[in-house]
């Protein structure tokens, strides 16, 4: 399932449903967020580091617009941002997600 972008405040929270596991534990997921061109996809490692804790349990980040109007996602006012996901076990990699929403900054 695609995951959400929320805007509250001056910032968007990217939030998404656990998927199946198969039976293993997801020990990171990987948050990426589209660029300007809607096509290019870059992992926010500062405010959505995917092995953090804290963003596995609760498998939600938030990323101040301003980070996001700065290189190398470029977003200006208006724009939506979409990101997708991609979670990772033991047994591997899952491909990455469909594009989320897009929620308007």
């Amino acid at each position: 399932m695609p995951p959400t972008t929320t805007l509250i405040g001056d910032t968007i929270v990217v939030s998404w449903i656990q998927p199946d596991d198969g039976g293993t534990s997801i020990s990171a997921y990987t948050i990426l967020v589209a660029q300007s061109d809607n096509s290019t996809y870059t992992e926010d490692k500062v405010n959505c580091l995917g092995t953090n804790a804290t963003i596995i349990a609760t498998r939600q980040c938030v990323i101040p617009n301003a980070v996001l109007n700065q290189a190398p996602y470029n977003l200006l006012w208006g724009s939506k941002v979409y990101a997708k996901i991609i979670v990772s076990n033991v047994i591997g990699s899952s491909p990455a997600s469909a594009a989320g929403n897009g929620a308007t900054i």
